[in-house]
């Protein structure tokens, strides 16, 4: 069971920190020195609370913020926690491109009806072709 725990904490893309029953952090794998730009040796003893400002972002060494997911499980031993972290970032910055492009696509759609109604073509359309 500790082989496989240490494979999957190895090999893992989401970052796995494990904290103590006071909030220190015991162990933190690869995956997180990545995603917050520290090493493991910085890291250990840390309190917690250094890398998550609030529970739906995380703060890199360098003091940028990120969109993170953390789902939570209670460890082997008694208060033990054990963080599955990931960078949402791109999800992020896909919904936002997805908000726009829709929102683009309603004011194309409001500016062809209005055309419509008056008989004329519609302007300011880039992109489009009307005929």
């Amino acid at each position: 069971s500790e082989e496989k725990f240490r494979s999957i904490f190895d090999t893992s893309q989401d970052g796995i920190i494990v904290v103590n029953q006071r909030g220190l952090i015991t162990l933190f794998n690869p995956a997180a020195e990545k995603m917050f730009l520290t090493d493991t040796q910085s890291a250990l003893g840390q309190e917690l609370n250094i890398y998550f400002p609030d529970f739906s972002k995380g703060a890199r060494s360098d003091g940028t913020l990120f969109p993170v997911e953390v789902s939570a499980s209670v460890g082997e031993e008694a208060g033990q926690k054990v963080l599955v972290v990931r960078d949402i970032t791109e999800r992020k910055r896909a919904e936002q491109q997805l908000a726009l492009a829709r929102e683009r696509e309603i004011d194309i759609g409001f500016r062809i009806q209005h055309a419509l109604l008056l008989g004329k073509p519609p302007e300011n359309l880039k992109g489009i072709t009307v005929s």
